[in-house]
């Protein structure tokens, strides 16, 4: 009988990237967003159970999340640990 090992876990990342590879103020860049986009968000978060966040995002965005009404993305980032 084979022994699953669990202590390897997937690490998925999502990133919102202009064609040039600027990663910053994607408000500047994103100019459509549809439901096909929506949709993608979606299923990237149903697939996380927990959120990894560097310093600087995590200051820049623990501000906004806990007040943010954009389902799913409000109820999946106040529920996961980070």
């Amino acid at each position: 009988m084979a022994v699953e090992d669990r202590s390897a876990r997937k690490v998925v990342a999502g990133y919102f990237l202009s064609l040039d590879g600027v990663a910053e103020a994607p408000d500047r860049f994103l100019t459509g967003w549809d439901e096909e986009t929506d949709a993608s968000g979606a299923e990237l978060i149903a697939s996380q159970d927990t959120v990894i966040l560097g310093r600087r995002t995590y200051d820049e965005w623990a501000g906004f999340w806990p007040t943010s009404e954009i389902e799913p993305f409000a109820s999946f980032v106040n529920a996961a640990p980070k």
